[in-house]
């Protein structure tokens, strides 16, 4: 665990992830919530990267293990992030993994950017079953690590069905826009704006999980998005 990640667990223990009172009240509605696992990784260069990317994936799926908990309170993914970004298929990490070879070149890349996932606490091994409720109290969260990392620029994995809970990470948005593009056979369906947070404009782009999308297509136009200047 580097200084940045450490930062971020302080925070979490600061502000009960897992055990505050909003998190109870989703825990007295789901009994079978996961522990909150933690932000996956922050690269020992994001500070000096030149695009600060953050990518955030919607929600883990399952429990990581109690042998992975920090301060008895976190799952702590980090422990298992580099192995899952350079040894799994899956297609979260498959695609993310690109996305920086592309920009970084395969040496540097792992370095030099942000993972977590906006949903910290799960129900399911196989699905997203997070209710509207779970998506506004993790987006305080969320916020709370966006604060800290302060990035250039935000990719999120997620769907329209967060759009609402996205919001609530930022203090306003603005140049907001909706756009189709398309993807192979398929299309993207994107939320392209301006987070403003904390004094700071941050670049923001809202797809979809990336599963049986074109790669070659998919890469281009987040490499794109990251790399062409506002």
């Amino acid at each position: 665990m580097n200084q940045f990640e450490k930062q971020i667990f302080d925070m979490y223990v600061q502000y009960g992830i897992g055990r505050n009172e909003d998190c109870a009240i989703c825990r007295q509605n789901d009994p079978n919530l996961s522990k909150p696992i933690s932000i996956w990784h922050v690269g020992t260069q994001y500070a000096q990267s030149k695009y600060k990317v953050l990518f955030i994936g919607k929600a883990a799926r399952g429990s990581l293990g109690q042998e992975n908990l920090y301060c008895d309170i976190v799952e702590d993914g980090t422990v298992i992030a580099e192995d899952l970004y350079y040894s799994t298929g899956w297609v979260f990490w498959n695609y993310t993994k690109a996305i920086m070879n592309k920009i970084y070149g395969e040496e540097s890349a792992w370095e030099q950017f942000a993972l977590t996932n906006m949903i910290k606490c799960n129900a399911s091994e196989t699905a997203d079953t997070s209710t509207t409720a779970a998506k506004a109290n993790c987006a305080l969260f969320l916020k709370k690590e966006v604060e800290l990392l302060q990035p250039k620029h935000i990719m999120f994995y997620t769907n329209s069905n967060y759009d609402e809970a996205i919001k609530i990470v930022f203090d306003g948005i603005e140049d907001s826009e909706y756009v189709d593009s398309p993807c192979g056979n398929k299309v993207l369906h994107l939320w392209n704006f301006i987070g403003l947070l904390g004094g700071n404009k941050i670049k923001v782009i809202r797809t979809g999980h990336p599963e049986r999308m074109n790669k070659q297509h998919f890469v281009k136009h987040i490499v794109d998005f990251i790399t062409t200047e506002l």
